[in-house]
């Protein structure tokens, strides 16, 4: 149900999930699916290759699909809807305006790169903890249209040595 006639400006959140398992964001959000509008998601598309066609035991094929996730970073229009307005408040979208920020009545507005970076840095160090310190593709981010200004330089993405690393010596 629309709350106001007013046009929320807003921007994908990649970061909203964990890095897929190659180490890319992979979070989408739809638009509202009680009002239609052209693109499904929101400042994303998805895109699915087959990637290891096999055939069932049944005889027919069972696929495998490698799935990416590719943004835009235009600003998009939303309806304002509760639907969209938990979105922004959850992190799960980004206001691209203070104007957007004060409708859903946030007490301050992040420009969008600052939030971008702090949640990319997030991400990547999120990753290399749960990685054995391996480092997520972060070159290769833009290739899915995630701003090269947001991505985070290497000291970010590796959290301390002394963190990963318990008093003995041993790994933590």
């Amino acid at each position: 149900m629309l709350l106001s006639k007013k046009i929320l400006m807003v921007l994908p959140n990649p970061f909203a999930a964990p890095l897929d398992a190659d180490g890319f964001p992979c979070a989408f959000f739809m638009h509202d699916p009680e009002h239609r509008v052209a693109a499904k998601y929101i400042g994303a598309t998805v895109e699915r290759k087959v990637s290891d066609p096999r055939p069932d035991k049944f005889g027919g094929r069972q696929a495998r699909y490698a799935v990416a996730v590719k943004y835009t970073f235009e600003p998009a229009k939303a309806v304002d809807t509760q639907y969209h307005r938990r979105a922004l408040v959850s992190g799960d979208l980004l206001c691209a305006d203070a104007a957007t920020a004060k409708i859903v009545g946030l007490k301050k507005f992040v420009q969008p790169t600052e939030a971008l970076k702090a949640l990319a840095a997030d991400a990547a160090e999120t990753w290399v903890r749960e990685h054995d310190g391996d480092a997520p593709p972060i070159a290769e981010w833009p290739e899915r249209g995630v701003p090269k200004d947001v991505l985070p330089s290497a000291s970010e993405a590796l959290p301390e040595a002394s963190a990963n690393t318990s008093a003995d010596g041993g790994d933590a």
